[in-house]
């Protein structure tokens, strides 16, 4: 069992090269969760317990910015996809997600 799988889709008008950018701020939350660009792995995420998700998020919880370098080749023209698998299972498997910053070079 895991926590789930969440799918930003977003659309660009053409392809890029050089370095492509991404900041995911949390707010607080438990889980372990991988992050792909287009069903390419490019790093994790993982935070413990802070209480936020069952209890009291304006009393409990964290703010962590996690930022990620990967290849712009693999955005593409079109249709491209941000892929969030949260393997914590169970009620309190969960993050609460601020914001999703990508950039290229």
């Amino acid at each position: 069992m895991d926590g789930g799988t969440w799918t930003v889709n977003f659309d660009l008008d053409k392809a890029y090269t050089g370095n492509a950018y991404l900041a995911i701020a949390v707010t607080g939350g438990v889980g372990n969760v991988a992050v792909a660009v287009n069903g390419h792995a490019i790093g994790d995420l993982s935070y413990g317990d802070d209480a936020s998700v069952r209890r009291a998020a304006n009393r409990s919880g964290r703010y962590g910015r996690n930022e990620y370098t990967f290849p712009a080749g693999l955005l593409k023209q079109g249709t491209n996809t941000l892929g969030l698998r949260n393997s914590s299972a169970g009620a309190g498997g969960a993050l609460m997600y601020d914001t999703f910053v990508m950039e290229t070079d």
